[in-house]
């Protein structure tokens, strides 16, 4: 506060920028920082003078204590030193704090998990140190842009981010980059979760030894088991179900099972009516034991616990937590969703935003919005039941548009369709006149 009363209003944006009263332990400067922002919101030039005719106009007056411990500090060529000096301060006193609540909740009588999660809340609360650059000059950025663009060219993958395994998908969207809100919606039977469990497993196997961590609400780890048998060993989820498979099918589930450690970083947590906070937890134990994290998957919004007076606003609040945890473990986040049941009263039963459950918020937060719609569920005479659209409803940094993956019902798993066939289904639809959205 010395360095600002010696060079006046000047100084200050950089401090007030930074700091707030309660980053000051002693009040006497805490009260000099105030003082200091009502003149700079009421644009008046200060120094210690006028502050100290101010305060005694107001029937007060600047202690002596906060006199002599400004007094020795003018030069501003250490102002960031000092700003360093008292948020680090401010942040040790929150800790020490936040250190007692803990404590208390130790010997609290709820349950472990709980009580974890709140204490973790507490922590998150706390300030953090001033890292952020504030506002930049934007050719100044140029060398960094510069050197990521380098680094795509020369990995040879065309993609900005992370392969979903579907080269049409990565064609269109440029692969799913750290920190994207992916969301992945449909009504009942379209394939959701077979289509983000595929997309978990490919990067699981190329994630150089980062885990996945997909959480599953509706589905027990047995079940996503089964399913990643069906996926590899090609024999049908009835048949694993019931039990009815012959030698060669064996033989099939055998191989599978021999290939599945390949997929020993794709992990699922099945409790259900998990909330962000504990998610977070979770996730975040999983990043500091591996270093990082590729892809976290949950499946799905509508089953988790949030809250908030109405389901809209607990959905919002998922649905920024979950966004801020995959910026915060640096990593995309799958989020799959239902559909309200408007799509089924239109003739045309491919969805739009608005099909959304509680649409607002999801749509806000998504970086990318995947639609999955197969013809098949409302046309049985279909000549394509495999073909299933993927429909980019929104994407931020990207057109949007359709394409064409199909889905093997007895594996409940998705595969690349070939160009022939995605022509001739197209045409299907042209004939049918469907209303076919922005296809190929």
């Amino acid at each position: 506060m010395g360095v600002v009363l010696a060079n006046g209003r000047g100084i200050f944006a950089d401090v007030a920028s930074r700091l707030t009263d309660s980053d000051f332990s002693v009040h006497a400067l805490a009260q000099l920082f105030r003082i200091c922002l009502g003149f700079d919101e009421r644009g008046e030039e200060f120094d210690l003078a006028a502050i100290m005719g101010h305060t005694r106009a107001a029937g007060g007056d600047v202690s002596a204590e906060a006199v002599g411990v400004v007094a020795g500090y003018t030069g501003s060529s250490n102002l960031g030193r000092y700003i360093a000096l008292v948020k680090e301060a401010s942040l040790r006193r929150e800790l020490r704090q936040v250190g007692g609540v803990i404590s208390r909740l130790a010997v609290d009588s709820g349950s472990a998990e709980s009580l974890l999660s709140l204490a973790q809340s507490e922590v998150m609360q706390i300030g953090t140190l001033d890292t952020g650059l504030g506002p930049r000059v934007l050719s100044g950025g140029i060398q960094e842009w510069v050197d990521k663009l380098d680094d795509r060219v020369n990995s040879g993958t065309g993609l900005a981010g992370i392969s979903t395994g579907f080269r049409d998908l990565d064609r269109k969207t440029g692969g799913l980059e750290p920190g994207d809100l992916v969301v992945i919606a449909g009504r009942p039977s379209m394939g959701k979760t077979s289509l983000a469990i595929d997309i978990g497993m490919a990067i699981s196997q190329s994630s150089e030894l980062s885990p996945v961590c997909m959480f599953s609400m509706e589905m027990g780890y047995q079940q996503i088991l089964s399913r990643a048998v069906a996926r590899q060993s090609r024999v049908s989820l009835l048949k694993l179900r019931t039990g009815a498979i012959n030698d060669e099918e064996w033989r099939s589930v055998n191989d599978a099972l021999a290939d599945l450690p390949k997929f020993t970083h794709f992990l699922v947590d099945d409790t259900s009516g998990v909330d962000v906070q504990q998610m977070r937890s979770r996730a975040r134990r999983l990043r500091n034991q591996s270093g990082k994290l590729a892809l976290i998957v949950i499946d799905y919004v509508q089953l988790m616990s949030a809250q908030g007076d109405t389901r809209a606003s607990q959905v919002a609040e998922i649905t920024r937590g979950v966004k801020a945890m995959g910026k915060d473990l640096g990593c995309p986040v799958v989020l799959l969703s239902q559909l309200n049941r408007e799509v089924e009263k239109r003739q045309d039963k491919r969805p739009m935003m608005s099909d959304l459950k509680e649409s607002g918020a999801i749509e806000q937060d998504a970086d990318l919005i995947l639609f999955v719609y197969r013809d098949v569920v409302y046309n049985a005479m279909t000549s394509f039941p495999k073909a299933t659209e993927i429909i980019i409803a929104k994407q931020r940094n990207g057109p949007t548009g359709t394409l064409l993956l199909y889905f093997d019902e007895e594996t409940a798993s998705f595969g690349q369709m070939d160009q022939a066939s995605q022509q001739l289904y197209w045409d299907e639809m042209r004939n049918k006149k469907s209303g076919v959205r922005g296809y190929g």
